[in-house]
């Protein structure tokens, strides 16, 4: 933001206006006055003269100085005036409102650069040209040309949430969620995949994350459930290789890549991770080993009812729970697989609509209006205390696909 203005015309005037009812200058040394304006008022870089010979060439600059005179309002250029026509004075070719002058409006759009060429902010901007100039659309036009300035785009570090889109509950490993954690202090990664239905998890301790060792384990995955129709993944190199996009041809898998920098589009696999760095730290902790205990809470995830389903991830998926080393009651099948996922999906859609409110009204998420042919900023990484939240070299949208939109 521009830095606070000072001593100004604006302190001057409204010294005058706690002496009378109104900004008269006519009351007071008008000459002094208007010097003063013209010292303190015109922007940097803009000299009297330019103003003087703008003005006299703007049509709405000379119907004001008639009104003024005249004290005759109705023409139709000094209508968004009249609001304000007890503070407007006419002197030396100039119009100003109180300490301000009325710019010409050839000589707004300078103006308004000047004041913003430090990219400071649009609160001290508009600050610093209200203390010297005005004209009747000054506010929206800037935050018009502020809204429009790439190099304060590319800064901006706001959050605009789009309203969360939930998807609806597949059936079991039909859409899968992969990720890979690491590396932990042992050199050690978890490649993870979790069933985006049944929330069935399984996670591999692996030396490397490569594309050959991630498809060896999908495969093992595949070769025990079923073929899944979807693979979601993010941008790492191991799932942009060209072998994987082989793997997926060959089983007829549709591999599908979440928005980069997004994280939440492979949300499944995420919570899952969350879960699993919480609960491994605090094994190491007591002096266990982290690798040993991983199937212990694979198992103890696998049956424990899911937060959205009400069931848990092993009956989804198997029909039956998984006999862990608490005490429990022998049951009979009583439910079949069947009415388990018919109970499990009506709860799974009313608690992802519960879930989008609550996350809709707390991001105070608004969707974006994206249009093909708009222009936009792509998020990057900073590398520096100068470098940019995004990038300033601006994208054109070319088309919209749900809540991504594909740039060129």
């Amino acid at each position: 933001m521009l830095a606070q203005v000072g001593e100004s015309t604006h302190n001057y005037v409204t010294r005058l206006r706690t002496q009378g009812a109104k900004c008269n200058f006519d009351n007071y040394n008008l000459d002094q006055a208007i010097n003063y304006v013209v010292a303190n008022g015109i922007p940097k870089a803009m000299t009297l003269s330019e103003i003087l010979e703008e003005s006299g060439k703007d049509p709405t600059i000379r119907a004001l100085e008639d009104a003024i005179a005249k004290n005759d309002w109705t023409d139709k250029l000094t209508e968004p005036f009249k609001h304000v026509r007890g503070e407007l004075t006419s002197k030396r070719g100039l119009v100003l409102r109180g300490s301000q002058i009325v710019m010409p409006q050839t000589l707004q759009r300078r103006t308004m650069q000047l004041a913003h060429e430090t990219h400071l902010g649009m609160v001290k901007t508009k600050a610093l040209l209200r203390g010297k100039v005005w004209w009747p659309t000054i506010n929206k036009d800037v935050e018009k040309a502020i809204r429009q300035c790439i190099p304060c785009a590319s800064l901006d570090t706001r959050k605009q949430a789009n309203p969360v889109n939930m998807s609806e509950m597949k059936g079991p490993w039909e859409v899968i969620h992969v990720d890979a954690c690491g590396p932990f202090p042992s050199g050690d990664y978890v490649l993870g995949i979790i069933d985006a239905g049944s929330r069935w998890p399984e996670a591999f301790v692996v030396k490397t994350i490569n594309t050959d060792t991630v498809t060896t384990l999908i495969e093992g995955c595949i070769t025990t459930h079923r073929i899944p129709a979807v693979i979601v993944s993010d941008n790492g190199p191991q799932f942009r290789a060209k072998e994987f996009a082989q793997f997926c041809e060959e089983w007829g898998i549709k591999h599908n890549k979440v928005t980069p920098y997004h994280p939440q589009a492979n949300g499944e696999i995420e919570r899952f991770f969350a879960t699993m760095s919480k609960a491994l730290p605090a094994m190491h902790t007591e002096g266990k080993d982290w690798r040993r205990q991983l199937g212990k809470l694979l198992m103890h995830y696998r049956n424990t009812p899911h937060s959205m389903t009400g069931e848990t991830p092993a009956k989804l998926l198997m029909g039956r729970n998984i006999k862990v080393k608490l005490p429990q009651v022998s049951h009979d099948l009583e439910d079949t697989q069947v009415t388990c996922w018919d109970v499990a999906h009506k709860r799974d859609k009313r608690e992802k609509e519960k879930l989008k409110l609550r996350t809709d009204n707390r991001n105070k998420s608004k969707l974006a209006k994206l249009r093909p042919t708009d222009q936009v900023l792509l998020k990057q990484t900073k590398k520096d205390k100068l470098s940019n939240n995004y990038d300033p070299k601006p994208w054109t949208v070319s088309e919209r696909r749900g809540d991504s939109a594909i740039l060129q």
